[in-house]
């Protein structure tokens, strides 16, 4: 694999990557075997479903699907694998780019985003392959000017513990259920749906619920009443949807006694459950609040190269059309100078945040109902970002503090 490197201009880069043809069919090979073993294991799973059915039913079309399954699992192999073309140049891409990563640290810049590496030039012939990967960059040893100004630190207040707390006292189930005449963040819902000739009745969930099974933008719903209305979900289709009755969860009476039950951080009275939540999230906001404004200060006083070329690659890598990038579009591609550059220049343990990572976690996926759709572990690399550049900030005397005390 050989490397060309070529500098565009001040903050954009490019390098092509040269495969000879033996190396290029070894990758291939690789690839087509990968594919090759998923491709038997589906097969290997239907198969096993078809003889279960069988053992239950002599239907006919059952016998010929499982018979066809057979001799597919026997006759295929690598020489005649069906692949698409655009999914194997992604694999190869893909195959490629640790490669691709480890050259660029030998260059002393940093990547700040980049387009996926395009391959130049035939798979099926006995030719070189040669692939392009475009990218800007910023110098590893640019001057980072810091402004004289902090951050922006976030006063927590009453009205946002009464917020946290209602949030949690729902999320465990410590509400009663009220009859309500619009749709809320926090409704239950009764409805009826139709779809094609599907038509269920008297369906009773949260809205939250009823977002993630019918993947259907909540959006459409919040103030709604009682009628029927018709939605579309992500996928396109769409649904009328009546809805019959909506009630509100709503959290009375709160009392030591409930509080000792929710047990949230071994608090046992109303006045330590409170200052808890202020604890823990006036940091929590803090970092936020910090993390936003100090770099939005750094992007404006640093002189970043946003060049034609640093614009394109921005604009092919979100969809848009050049012409129409705005000011706040042009701040987006500062930031990432920014973030990028203290990623590559600050060495981080994210242990010393994990217990107020894991607090927002709790917090959020209780009440979204959708912890099954992000692991604990994604979670963390979601918020990593945000405290990575508190923590650099922070040792730049840069962020403003702010005591649950105040």
């Amino acid at each position: 694999m050989k490397f060309i490197d070529k500098k565009i201009s001040e903050s954009f880069y490019q390098i092509y990557i040269i495969i000879d043809d033996k190396e290029k069919k070894e990758i291939l090979n690789d690839i087509k075997t990968e594919l090759l073993e998923f491709q038997l294991s589906e097969l290997k799973e239907q198969l096993n479903l078809y003889r279960e059915i069988l053992k239950s039913s002599n239907s006919e079309k059952s016998r010929e699907k499982y018979n066809d399954l057979k001799t597919k699992i026997s006759e295929i192999n690598i020489n005649n694998i069906e692949i698409d073309k655009n999914k194997i140049e992604n694999k190869i891409c893909n195959y490629i780019i640790k490669d691709i990563l480890e050259h660029i640290d030998t260059l002393n810049i940093i990547q700040v985003f980049a387009n996926t590496p395009s391959i130049i030039g035939s798979l099926d012939d006995n030719n070189p392959l040669t692939i392009n990967y475009s990218f800007c960059y910023i110098s590893l040893n640019y001057e980072m000017q810091y402004p004289n100004i902090k951050g922006n630190g976030y006063l927590f207040t009453e009205k946002d513990i009464d917020m946290i707390q209602t949030e949690l006292l729902i999320a465990n189930g410590f509400y009663k259920k009220r009859k309500v005449l619009y749709i809320t963040e926090f409704s239950d819902i009764q409805f009826s749906y139709m779809w094609d000739s599907e038509n269920l009745q008297d369906i009773y969930m949260d809205i939250n619920e009823f977002e993630n099974k019918f993947n259907i933008n909540k959006e459409q719903l919040l103030g709604k009443c009682r009628d029927t209305y018709l939605v579309k979900s992500e996928q396109g289709i769409e649904y009328y949807i009546t809805i019959k009755e909506i009630y509100d969860k709503v959290v009375d009476d709160i009392n030591d006694k409930i509080i000792l039950e929710l047990n949230y951080l071994e608090t046992k009275t109303i006045k330590e459950f409170r200052k808890k939540i202020k604890e823990v999230f006036t940091f929590i906001y803090n970092v936020k609040s910090n993390v936003v404004s100090i770099s939005q200060n750094i992007a404006k006083i640093n002189n970043f190269n946003i060049d034609e070329y640093t614009k394109k690659n921005y604009c092919s890598i979100v969809g848009c059309d050049i012409n129409d990038l705005t000011q706040e579009d042009i701040d987006d591609i500062k930031l990432s100078f920014v973030t990028a550059f203290v990623f590559a220049n600050h060495n981080f343990n994210i242990n010393k945040y994990y217990f107020y990572i894991q607090q927002e976690y709790n917090l959020l996926f209780q009440i979204k109902q959708a912890s099954e759709e992000m692991s604990f572990e994604d979670y963390i690399n979601l918020k990593a970002p945000y405290y990575i550049l508190y923590d650099f900030f922070k040792s730049k005397n840069l962020v403003t503090e702010r005591s649950y005390n105040e």
